[in-house]
């Protein structure tokens, strides 16, 4: 999983599986159908990593992009969840994320019993989450500016089709180039 953790892994390995089965076995008529049941395979892979299946149904509903209504989706998504989270926890009595967070703490009572804690470190870790949630605020921020401020440029090059997917990108990547070098 990387930096991005045992979901992404899971996630794109039951996307994958899917999505093999779909183009070799599988003839949809209607293309959000096909993409429903990717998203489905998705689900199951996350419904067995989160201590709720819930959980994994939020994660893919962030996607925004739902072939089918969104109480369609639901309903149809939250089946595969279940029953993955259903046949995980019946096999293990805990759930992936359970599992690891065990491990986690039993390292981090070891850490702490040898000497490993200093009392600073709390304090640190606590001006680091506020830093942090300061600078979370602020990229959102940034965000939604950002957002305003091209789509007033994308509305100023109506005339052209091609300046309007063009020009808004090619504004975004000379500032990110501008701060890479300046940084």
């Amino acid at each position: 999983g990387a930096t991005l953790g045992p979901e992404q892994a899971l996630s794109t390995f039951g996307g994958g599986l899917t999505t093999l089965i779909t183009d070799k076995w599988v003839i949809f008529d209607n293309d959000d159908d096909r993409k429903l049941v990717v998203l489905a395979g998705i689900t199951s892979a996350l419904g067995a990593v989160f201590p709720s299946p819930m959980l994994g149904l939020a994660l893919i509903h962030e996607l925004n992009n739902f072939p089918k209504t969104y109480m369609e989706s639901l309903m149809l998504l939250s089946i595969p969840s279940y029953i993955s989270f259903l046949i995980f926890y019946g096999f293990t009595h805990f759930t992936y994320l359970e599992h690891i967070s065990s491990s986690v703490a039993q390292l981090s009572k070891s850490w702490t019993a040898h000497g490993g804690y200093k009392p600073w470190m709390f304090s640190t870790g606590i001006l680091i989450g506020l830093v942090s949630s300061c600078l979370s605020f602020l990229t959102a921020l940034m965000i939604g500016i950002m957002k305003k401020v091209f789509d007033r440029i994308r509305a100023s090059l109506a005339f052209s089709r091609l300046l309007q997917s063009v020009v808004p990108p090619l504004i975004g990547g000379v500032a990110i180039g501008a701060v890479n070098w300046a940084v």
